[in-house]
């Protein structure tokens, strides 16, 4: 039996990305034979918003250092200080290390990039140590890997708008009011998704009064399903955009951090998406212009269709899972036979 621990960083101001991603992961490593999943995090509120319909099994942060000879430990925290690294090294066979952006040193086993910004090598102290970076490892839910790309619609009949698990930039609020501003055709439906750690919900609930072509879903377990019905997406960036390429979902990207600021250039340059002019500092009149743009120009919605697709791979967590275990069967046995 291989012991996997998950352990990373999330909450309301720093947002969900990193715990999906490792749900992602962490579904995928669970395919294997012999595979026992930990989810190790400071509150286990977080282990019930995204594991706990999962045969994982919760263990809180201050207990990893009390165990040894864990097998694998997997971390996603950006620029992990070293003092943490080497504590979670002492505790493991192999480590694994998630991070967009730090540039080390790092005392990984193995480094995952999982975006598709070209940054240089990261510093590693680990000199046998693995790096993957790039679009071909985003780890995107297994269940993309087998979703069929519907076919483009020239008519717009629902449209899909998330700002992840806690929109800490107020965007679905903002968008809803400038959409109910346009006075968009009652036929289009719009299906808004918020986040477990979504503080808003009774606003927005109230200004949706009797508006019957809005439905609101909290925390969905369908979201993929919902995700795939509409047309088009008002989204922010990270993952979403990532699932929105997956699907081929023509969509209108607004930022919620730097990172994700600079990583939608790479997607527009592409002609995947629809940017917003400004980024983080937008205006509702920049907003409300890239609305009816991916509204009412047909040619521009089937070019982002197209080209959002050539994007990413949608099998990036499989890949990840598969040179996981790969590598650390190759430490183990080189382990054993010197």
């Amino acid at each position: 039996m291989i012991s996997i621990i998950f352990y990373f960083k999330a909450g309301k101001k720093r947002g969900l990305g990193n715990l999906y991603r490792c749900r992602s992961l962490a579904i995928e490593l669970s395919k294997n034979k012999n595979i026992k999943i930990i989810i190790s995090t400071k509150q286990k509120k977080l282990f019930n918003i995204g594991f706990k319909s999962f045969n994982f099994k919760w263990l809180p942060v201050s207990k990893i250092f009390k165990t040894k000879n864990n097998d694998i430990i997997v971390v996603d925290i950006s620029n992990c200080p070293m003092k943490l690294q080497n504590k979670l090294k002492n505790n493991c066979k192999f480590l694994v290390g998630i991070d967009d952006w730090g540039k080390g040193p790092f005392v990984y086993d193995f480094f995952l990039r999982p975006n598709p910004i070209q940054l240089p090598p990261p510093k590693m102290i680990e000199q046998k140590g693995k790096i993957y970076q790039g679009k071909n490892y985003i780890l995107l839910n297994p269940k993309f890997a087998k979703i069929k790309v519907k076919k483009f619609n020239k008519e717009i009949k629902k449209i899909f708008i998330c700002f992840g698990g806690s929109d800490p930039r107020g965007y679905t609020f903002r968008v809803v009011k400038i959409l109910l501003n346009l006075k968009i055709s009652k036929k289009i439906k719009f299906i808004v998704v918020v986040g477990p750690s979504f503080s808003n919900n009774y606003k927005l609930k109230n200004l949706l009064t009797n508006n019957n072509n809005f439905k609101i879903y909290k925390n969905p377990k369908n979201i993929i399903k919902l995700y795939n019905l509409c047309d088009v997406a008002i989204i922010s960036g990270g993952y979403l955009l990532y699932e929105a390429c997956a699907l081929g979902k023509p969509s209108i990207v607004l930022t919620q951090e730097k990172e994700q600021h600079n990583e939608s250039k790479i997607f527009e340059r592409q002609n995947a998406i629809i940017r917003v002019a400004h980024g983080m500092k937008t205006t509702n009149s920049f907003i409300s212009k890239a609305i009816k743009k991916l509204l009412l120009r047909r040619n521009i919605r089937y070019k982002l269709y197209v080209n959002c697709q050539k994007c990413i791979s949608r099998k990036g967590s499989e890949l990840v899972s598969s040179k996981i275990i790969k590598h650390y069967k190759k430490i183990i046995n080189s382990k054993i036979y010197s």
